[in-house]
């Protein structure tokens, strides 16, 4: 395992099947050098989000720079455990992910109307029958928790 360590980030590339993990922990921001993240390229490459905590239009740039330039070399990109901060990322920016890449694993928000608990629930994408998300049992009553988000928009990057 390399750690990569930057200003605002801290960036853990695992070997795996077929490729490389690249978990990121911190800010994707102006700070992000993408030649270090693109020294570790591979036939596969999987992103961890799980631990991003924020991403601005600086970093929003510099990413999409980073897709565009593995994907010219034939890189496949998987995206998992995507904060809603990268879903909303994902549906607003063109080239976020690139037409070769895909999003496995992302967390939605649910809320549940009974004991008004809020949760965030780790989804599969092929898990989900278009752009509609699962009713799900609250993780704090047992009573139905719905998502607490405009599915239309919210899972726009799920194929119909």
């Amino acid at each position: 395992m390399a750690t990569i360590t930057q200003k605002s980030i801290e960036i853990d590339v695992v070997v795996c099947d077929g490729g490389n993990e690249f978990k990121l922990k911190g800010e994707i921001n102006e700070d992000l050098l993408i030649e270090e993240l693109i020294y570790h390229k591979s036939d596969l490459i999987k992103v961890n989000f799980k631990e991003v905590v924020m991403i601005n239009s600086c970093g929003v740039s510099e990413w999409i720079k980073f897709v565009e330039a593995v994907s010219n070399i034939g890189s496949k990109i998987q995206y998992f455990n995507c904060p809603q901060i990268i879903v909303q990322q994902v549906n607003m920016v063109t080239g976020f992910v690139p037409g070769n890449g895909s999003i496995e694993t992302f967390y939605a928000p649910y809320f549940c109307d009974d004991c008004e608990n809020e949760d965030k629930i780790l989804l599969k994408s092929s898990d989900l029958k278009g752009r509609t998300a699962p009713e799900l049992k609250c993780t704090k009553c047992g009573e139905l928790s719905e998502i607490d988000a405009m599915e239309d928009i919210y899972l726009n990057f799920i194929p119909e």
